[in-house]
């Protein structure tokens, strides 16, 4: 299974109990226990697409589409 690499302003973002930062680390942790899901770069991009309400163009929507339908959120994705 895949990690999560924290650099020192994330692990300080934690220690302040940063909102965006706990948002952002439960979605990641959300989509990596569920099998199937590919790896942290497309948790990333689901989450980055979340937060920005944005569109995603990926040559890999099945992978992205399932880790947003497990976090439970909408997304247009626009396959290349």
């Amino acid at each position: 299974m895949p990690s999560i690499v924290y650099d020192t302003g994330a692990l300080l973002a934690a220690e302040r109990r940063n909102p965006d930062f706990l948002a952002l680390h439960d979605e990641l942790t959300a989509a990596r226990i569920r099998p199937g899901t590919a790896d942290v770069v497309d948790a990333i991009v689901i989450a980055t697409a979340v937060r920005h309400q944005a569109p995603v163009v990926t040559s890999d929507p099945g992978d992205l589409s399932h880790i947003a339908d497990y976090i439970g959120v909408k997304i247009r994705l626009y396959a290349t």
